[in-house]
């Protein structure tokens, strides 16, 4: 008590602190009739359930790109005129971009997903792009899952190719050797990989999301 002014980091706000600044990253804060694909986990419901009662607390809350601001406002009403946007810039070392594509490979496409194995972010899609392809031939798309995730999603491996999880630098010379991202996730509050392949001037594949 008697902070005129705090700042939250950890995306819920704190009980009885006044003029709280609240920096918002975790998706699953949206109501899950603004976006179907929020967690109904008993953890994101008690989530959504301490941040709006804590609301009071609030002079502003900060997300990082319109769209997650537009989701906020439409799941907390109370919102509109706190929510403030500012966005991340790309890590260091993704500011070379490629001024022409690099030409595909002769034999396949190659698409890059660099994303952990969440219910949210869709790799169940890339069976049921199994079940409709006429061949494994054409199109690779390369994922960065643990050994445990890759296993429980159980991808289609012709075509499917998974190299583990990537530090920056390895995640950066992915990307060099890559025609598009792929990035076909339900939610997002940012999607870093979406900013870092435009930065690198790669071509972007991905689902017709607000984010």
């Amino acid at each position: 008590r008697g902070f005129q002014r705090c700042l939250v980091l950890g995306d819920i706000p704190l009980c009885g602190i006044h003029r709280q600044v609240v920096f918002v990253h975790q998706a699953h804060l949206i109501s899950p009739r603004v976006s179907a694909a929020c967690g109904a986990s008993l953890k994101f419901v008690v989530m959504r359930w301490v941040f709006r009662r804590n609301l009071s607390y609030v002079r502003t809350v900060v997300v990082q790109t319109g769209a997650m601001r537009d989701q906020m406002i439409d799941s907390y009403p109370e919102l509109e005129n706190r929510v403030a946007v500012i966005p991340q810039p790309a890590p260091n070392g993704f500011h070379a971009r490629r001024d022409t594509p690099r030409p595909p490979k002769a034999e396949r496409l190659t698409l890059f997903y660099p994303a952990v194995g969440y219910p949210h972010k869709n790799h169940a899609l890339l069976r049921h792009m199994d079940a409709i392809r006429k061949g494994s031939r054409g199109v690779e798309v390369v994922v960065t899952l643990s050994g445990t995730e890759h296993s429980s999603l159980a991808l289609p491996s012709s075509w499917v190719r998974n190299v583990g999880r990537l530090d920056a630098t390895a995640c950066l010379a992915a990307y060099q050797e890559t025609d598009a991202l792929f990035c076909p996730s339900l939610l997002e509050s940012y999607g870093l990989p979406l900013v870092e392949a435009m930065t690198l001037g790669l071509p972007v594949v991905c689902a017709n999301l607000p984010y």
